[in-house]
């Protein structure tokens, strides 16, 4: 995969793009899909567009990869 992948910080739980695998999904990001309520333009968009929240807004935040500590 080519494509730049970010840190994933969830509260005071810091997730870096190359350590072991800890969450799992898969989105649409396909704006001519058939099944339109699965695409969603971005990550965040997908987790906001879920009927049941996996994960609180609040705790949504995204740092460029090799950034330093989790965000309070």
């Amino acid at each position: 995969m080519d494509t730049p992948r970010a840190t994933l910080v969830l509260g005071d739980r810091v997730f870096p793009p190359d350590g072991p695998p800890a969450l799992v999904g898969c989105v649409n990001l396909s704006r001519d899909s058939t099944y339109r309520e699965s695409v969603a333009v971005s990550t965040v968009s997908a987790i906001r567009g879920r009927r049941r929240p996996v994960v609180p807004e609040r705790l949504l935040t995204r740092q460029p990869c090799g950034a330093g500590r989790a965000r309070a």
